[in-house]
């Protein structure tokens, strides 16, 4: 076959059904032995019969040119064809647009009364069946004759509130919140608070669970102490606890559990006084909750919760002590509150024989203060002084610790109205069971005939770290001993975290 005379001719040609092998070429001369040969049906298929004067034309052409032109002819017949169904389809195409467009407007008007429909029809993602039961809180403490006392789905009008969390000012405003109330009808002192708010989308309720888990760590909305943390695992799509005492008369203990499963928020604030509420029987209650609201909240639930006994929660003050890592001295009085980490610039006890400011061996040294106020019994600019040593592996940390320690315990030798007590060593595991080490005493001198000057030290290594930790009581107002070495310890596992 000849080349097409245009790229657009071969085009039309591929994209048309080809003819079988049987089938006869057109045109066709109607007076030729082929034409006569032709079943009625293909001739009548065929255009009309050729001009009488282009035939004559076709005659006079040598057979090469006239085959040429037979086949040109055939390609325009076939383009012609192929344009025909194509604009044929068009016609088709936009007649069914034009009247889907008229039915449109009926199709349109229903929609937003089946959206309504099935808004109406799905389940509110919380209600007050979402709350923990009577029988729920059995499994915290089973012989305290719980009963609901309040139920509210306006949790800020309650006069009850959260230990160490508040819900407002977070990422993100709830779509619906409740809070249950329960209360210990028998001698047992003891309530439950739970709180369940639901979120728009589990992003949201995300970036609230985070919030709360540093509130949670932190604990610091009013004077608490930390007691102990638990993890858990198998209880949604997240899980904490962490225990705090209000340090009263008599200390009010609280047990709190932050979980999330889905768009959902649960905190059960479970409260005892005298002794903890134990973390295990918590989880187990707040299990029987999220297993209530794990399949509308598009969350984790519940598969036998596991607690085990954990560091504090890690706070935003790392490696630093936070203010509720500090106890009271006085029940029901006292709050601390820590300077923001300072160059080193403490000048001690007087008993270590060094500068501790530019003392040889750390690459870099700083100093935190937590001063003690609303407590008047507390002598004036009473507190406690965190310098926090860094060197460049754990043996020069463990050394320089040895050299105050030494230092501290000969100080009566050097100085003869210096005397030495109290003294202590320390051992604690810190985050992921790093070892923490150290050693605590109380230091006292006469300044002068009658003026006596009391410290109480100690000195943990966290790794490359030294935390060496003092602070000024006198006769009447001093930290017990296991107080004392209880803060040490802590100060090695926030340098652990």
């Amino acid at each position: 076959m000849p080349p097409s005379d245009s790229p657009l001719d071969e085009a039309y040609l591929n994209a048309v059904p080809r003819r079988s092998a049987t089938s006869p070429d057109f045109p066709v001369d109607p007076d030729s032995d082929e034409a006569k040969s032709m079943p009625a049906r293909w001739f009548r298929s065929s255009s009309k019969s050729p001009d009488p004067d282009e035939l004559k034309q076709i005659e006079e052409l040598s057979p090469e040119e006239a085959e040429a032109k037979r086949q040109k002819r055939k390609k325009l017949q076939l383009i012609l064809g192929a344009a025909g169904a194509v604009l044929l389809v068009i016609v088709v195409i936009i007649a069914i647009v034009l009247s889907s467009s008229s039915s449109s407007p009926a199709t349109n008007s229903a929609s937003p009364t089946g959206s309504a429909s099935s808004d109406a029809s799905a389940a509110p993602l919380l209600t007050k069946k979402d709350l923990m039961s009577e029988a729920d809180a059995d499994l915290i403490l089973d012989d305290a004759g719980w009963k609901i006392a309040e139920t509210t789905n306006k949790p800020a009008q309650s006069k009850q509130i959260l230990t160490c969390i508040s819900a407002s000012n977070e990422p993100a405003t709830p779509t619906s919140s409740f809070l249950r109330v329960l209360t210990s009808a028998t001698k047992t002192k003891a309530g439950i608070l739970h709180r369940a708010d639901g979120f728009a989308s589990v992003a949201e309720a995300e970036e609230v669970y985070k919030s709360r888990l540093a509130q949670l760590a932190s604990c610091n909305l009013v004077p608490s102490y930390i007691v102990k943390s638990a993890s858990v695992t198998g209880l949604g799509d997240g899980a904490a606890i962490q225990t705090v005492v209000n340090e009263e008369a008599t200390g009010l203990y609280h047990t709190v559990l932050l979980a999330r499963t889905g768009k959902v928020i649960d905190v059960i604030d479970a409260v005892n006084l005298k002794k903890v509420i134990p973390a295990k029987g918590v989880s187990r209650a707040a299990a029987k909750v999220v297993n209530l609201q794990c399949k509308r909240s598009e969350g984790a639930c519940a598969k036998s919760p596991k607690v085990s006994t954990s560091t504090p929660l890690p706070t935003a003050d790392k490696p630093w002590l936070t203010a509720s890592d500090l106890p009271r001295l006085t029940p029901g009085f006292g709050e601390w509150t820590p300077t923001d980490p300072l160059a080193l610039k403490s000048q001690g006890t007087g008993c270590e024989n060094v500068t501790l400011a530019n003392v040889a061996g750390p690459k870099t040294r700083q100093q935190r203060t937590y001063l003690l106020s609303k407590d008047r019994r507390a002598p004036q600019r009473f507190g406690v002084d965190e310098l926090i040593f860094t060197f460049s592996d754990s043996k020069a940390a463990l050394k320089f610790s040895k050299t105050l320690k030494t230092s501290v315990a000969g100080c009566g030798k050097r100085l003869p109205t210096a005397k030495i007590s109290d003294k202590a060593d320390i051992t604690e595991k810190g985050a992921k069971s790093a070892p923490i080490s150290g050693w605590a005493a109380k230091v006292r001198q006469s300044t002068g005939q009658d003026t006596k000057v009391t410290f109480r030290v100690a000195s943990v290594v966290s790794g490359s770290q030294v935390i060496y930790l003092i602070s000024n009581p006198n006769d009447k107002f001093d930290f017990t001993q296991a107080k004392w070495t209880a803060l040490a310890k802590r100060a090695g596992i926030r340098a652990s975290q």
